[in-house]
């Protein structure tokens, strides 16, 4: 492996980081609530955004214009621009462990522990839920026909667009 260069600027461990979909930018947040945003070509912060609350996930949204960090334990996300401009708060109100956007629909899905929420990014509403104990981890195929669900209890469910035919793996 060879080592373009190395990103610094953060104060505590990092918590996550993502790609933006052209690979041209990265985010990263870490354990204080920070996040920076960089640019690849150079290694340069383009952003840095301060929470003061742990920021355990983060990506980029499909355009890479925006990015969305969750504060699970908070039981929020923040939608920020990429030059680091708060664009809405989004109160979830249920402890956050991950979270994917659709971009076929213009929502974002939140796993939480014990419900799956869908939003729609132009209205900032929840627009629909579904009970779902343990809920860990969720991802989208390339295509967003299908939803990958990880649980507490070690297994992943599928579900696709019509949240009530779920298929065990």
């Amino acid at each position: 492996i060879l080592n373009k260069f190395e990103l610094t600027g953060h104060i505590e461990s990092i918590e996550s980081i993502n790609f933006s979909t052209d690979s041209k930018k990265i985010v990263s947040s870490d354990k204080s609530g920070g996040i920076i945003i960089w640019n690849l070509s150079d290694g340069k912060q383009l952003a840095k955004i301060e929470t003061n609350e742990w920021v355990h996930n983060i990506k980029f949204s499909n355009s890479g214009n925006e990015i969305m960090a969750i504060q699970g334990y908070e039981k929020v996300a923040l939608r920020y621009g990429t030059k680091g401009n708060l664009i809405t708060k989004l109160e979830v109100r249920k402890q956050i462990n991950d979270f994917e956007f659709n971009p076929t629909t213009n929502e974002i899905n939140f796993g939480c522990y014990d419900e799956f929420q869908v939003w729609s990014l132009i209205t900032r509403e929840k627009i629909n839920s579904l009970p779902f104990s343990g809920l860990m981890c969720i991802k989208f195929n390339h295509d967003y026909s299908q939803l990958a669900i990880g649980n507490s209890n070690g297994d992943i469910l599928l579900m696709t667009p019509e949240p009530k035919e779920i298929y065990r793996l």
